[in-house]
């Protein structure tokens, strides 16, 4: 099964090649829209539909990350599900089995200075993550987990990934995990804990297009 990934895409919609499932780790708006959800909601029905409607996968599974103001507010008026399709499958803390694969989706980061979307403080970050099941084949995570290979970067010497994301996956099974968030992180094969780790981010922090979308087969 061919998959293509990536994440952080801040409105830069990609051409893929053909393949099964085209998954999207969150950051999905243009930097222009940022904190304007009216903004991202035109752009999503102007812009992403018609270009998600025409790519050559059959499933699209999308995340959403802390720039998706949009997508944030569906989920707190619990419609977020409504967006999903018999192509696009949106993920919000929530798993699903396709095409044989059980896929959990998660978007949520610590907040950084400012207040961003489907953020958490460390407890309810915890919390969050713990819900995260045993056993799966993929986790699509917008953030990026905690000294592990370096997938989270570097900032003034201290690797600034998610401990509570790390700690999560120390206790449990997972065939790949998908992460992003942090752009400048490690974009190569990361092998840990018997799991096999991606940062898929897209964009560098100008929010331009720097990183190769992974194609991949499972």
């Amino acid at each position: 099964m061919k998959l293509i990934v990536t994440s952080d895409i801040h409105g830069h919609l990609p051409h893929i090649n053909s393949c099964d499932i085209f998954i999207v780790g969150g950051d999905l708006f243009p930097k222009e829209m940022d904190r304007d959800a009216e903004a991202q909601e035109r752009w999503y029905h102007e812009v992403f539909e018609p270009w998600m409607e025409q790519l050559p996968c059959r499933y699209m599974v999308m995340v959403p990350g802390n720039h998706d103001y949009f997508l944030e507010k569906l989920y707190q008026e619990r419609h977020l599900q409504n967006l999903s399709n018999q192509k696009l499958k949106i993920l919000c803390n929530n798993a699903m089995k396709l095409e044989g694969l059980t896929i959990y989706g998660t978007p949520n980061t610590l907040p950084p200075k400012h207040n961003f979307a489907f953020c958490q403080e460390s407890d309810a970050l915890k919390e969050t993550f713990e819900r995260i099941p045993d056993r799966l084949d993929i986790l699509i995570a917008h953030a990026a987990p905690h000294e592990v290979g370096r997938l989270a970067g570097v900032e003034d010497g201290l690797d600034v990934g998610s401990p509570e994301l790390t700690a999560a996956l120390k206790s449990r099974k997972i065939r790949y995990v998908f992460c992003g968030h942090i752009h400048n992180g490690n974009h190569k094969r990361v092998k840990w804990n018997g799991m096999t780790l991606y940062n898929v981010a897209r964009c560098n922090n100008l929010k331009e297009v720097c990183y190769p979308l992974l194609s991949i087969e499972i």
